[in-house]
């Protein structure tokens, strides 16, 4: 398996799966500076399978893992393997749910937190928020970028209220973004959704958590 730092559900997921079988699950963090190392581990008969989980534009070492070992992509990879076969969501199908959610609400600046655009669902994700957009006849509003933290949040709608241009909601690529925008958007003197609408993707604990929900 290769992770990056939000993979917690997704690991919780697999080891109840596992639970009751004879399989046991071993986690590798794959970076560049060990590749050589993990494809050895892999490919030496350690392991009966691999799962790939945020996958990133360019990471071409899992094209030599799939030669080796049965591997499966827990979400669309950007660029795999011929064949390639991955369980995922529709990013881009709920992302324009999300943003018509925000436009039948009578928001009609939208600007969003994208995420990373090497890694599929940040990719979709913005996709989607661009495209409901267009349909609705509506301009974008300000566009910001994060990596999936609740810090990267933070700092994206910092820029975002930089741009000066004006915007009624926000759509963030994950609750964590969405989360780590909050406080910035009440410093700045606004309220949350009266000023400002956010929403985020995932509908994960820090969603139900959160002042406002």
């Amino acid at each position: 398996m290769f992770t990056d730092p939000f993979f917690g559900s997704v690991v919780q997921g697999i080891s109840s799966v596992l639970e009751d079988t004879d399989f046991t699950l071993t986690m590798l963090i794959q970076s560049a500076a060990n590749s050589g190392k993990t494809l050895r581990y892999l490919s030496t008969g350690n392991v009966d399978g691999a799962l790939v989980v945020s996958h990133h534009t360019g990471d071409v070492f899992f094209d030599a893992v799939t030669e080796s070992v049965p591997v499966v992509f827990g979400g669309r990879p950007v660029d795999g393997p011929v064949d390639t076969i991955s369980v995922d969501v529709d990013n881009v199908a709920a992302a324009e749910a999300a943003v018509r959610y925000l436009i039948d609400r009578g928001r009609t600046r939208i600007a969003t937190i994208a995420g990373p655009q090497n890694m599929r669902p940040g990719i979709d994700r913005h996709d989607g928020w661009l495209r409901v957009l267009g349909e609705a006849g509506l301009t974008p509003g300000p566009i910001a970028f994060g990596d999936f933290t609740t810090v990267s949040g933070g700092t994206a709608v910092r820029e975002l209220l930089a741009t000066g241009l004006p915007f009624d909601a926000v759509f963030a690529a994950n609750d964590q973004m969405a989360l780590g925008g909050y406080p910035v958007l009440r410093e700045a003197g606004l309220r949350i959704p009266d000023d400002v609408a956010v929403i985020g993707f995932d509908d994960s604990p820090f969603s139900a958590t959160s002042e406002p929900r």
